[in-house]
């Protein structure tokens, strides 16, 4: 347990916010025992607040099934639609017969910052849902979700995203400064699972990461990316912003979480240097190895 270990050696000087999964009666009993705070009730678990120095007795209990910290994420930035080819898609191949695509009848949800109703997004935009604050109207005070959500569907003179014709369900789970909790990206994938039919949501797009603590097999919010997988939502999550050091050097591991889930598309970015054919090229040398 990464997390606990971490946090011991340390000392564990300040107080912690931890993810235990269990059901709702195991949760309350160990909250009751350790005299905790329940902060969130999520699906599988709930978010909990443990005071300075009660971290090993809690980890330590005997009724706990998994503990999990509950970690800061923080937005990534997304490419433009000329670098990724998007307006080739949109016109099709004359050649070969095929139609273009548009994102026509497609939801997103768009896990982000939230999503200001500009003109060139707010036809596009079918629900509000702020996880950060229960009275909050999910409105973007960062700009990134804003950001992202045009790149994806963006429809008008000014701008046009890569799938205009999609639709976007603004769930807000990052703060002003662009960060914010696992447990409040986990609530939001659950919700978009519970209303994907209601919203006809398809995919689901996280342009976030925080640090890999544990397995994806133990960490609760890649479980969630898991039961939205299952649940039949394409995940789409950022591979990072941890390629290279400030001097050049390349970064090894330095994937983020959930982008470490083998059940999420994980979108990395290359450079070439604007050349559309080099693009095509790289796309096909990958798509064969």
């Amino acid at each position: 347990m990464l997390f606990r270990s971490a946090r011991l050696r340390a000392g564990d000087p300040t107080n912690s916010s931890v993810i235990i999964t269990g059901t709702q009666a195991r949760v309350d009993a160990i909250a009751a025992r350790h005299g905790l705070t329940v902060r969130k009730r999520l699906q599988t678990g709930a978010v909990l607040d443990v005071p300075a120095g009660r971290l090993k007795d809690v980890t330590d209990d005997e009724g706990l099934d998994q503990v999990s910290g509950n970690y800061t994420l923080r937005a990534h930035m997304a490419v433009t639609v000329q670098a990724i080819g998007a307006d080739q898609v949109w016109a099709g191949d004359d050649e070969d017969g095929r139609d273009g695509y548009t994102g026509e009848g497609i939801v997103v949800a768009v896990l982000d910052t939230g999503v200001a109703p500009l003109p060139e997004l707010r036809s596009r935009i079918l629900a509000n849902v702020d996880f950060t604050n229960p009275r909050g109207k999910a409105a973007d005070e960062n700009g990134h979700g804003t950001h992202v959500a045009g790149i994806i569907a963006a429809s008008g003179k000014s701008a046009r995203g890569v799938a205009p014709g999609a639709g976007i369900v603004n769930l807000k789970v990052l703060d002003a400064n662009g960060q914010g909790e696992a447990g409040d990206v986990i609530e939001a994938i659950d919700w978009a699972v519970a209303n994907r039919r209601r919203y006809r949501i398809r995919v689901l797009n996280l342009s976030l990461g925080g640090p890999v603590l544990q397995s994806y097999r133990d960490d609760p919010l890649a479980q969630a990316v898991e039961r939205a997988y299952r649940a039949g939502l394409v995940v789409v999550a950022s591979a990072g912003n941890h390629g290279k050091l400030a001097d050049g050097r390349q970064v090894l591991g330095g994937i983020t979480v959930p982008g470490n889930s083998p059940f999420a598309f994980t979108v990395a970015a290359l450079n070439t240097k604007q050349d559309r054919k080099s693009t095509r090229l790289n796309s096909s040398h990958m798509s064969e190895s």
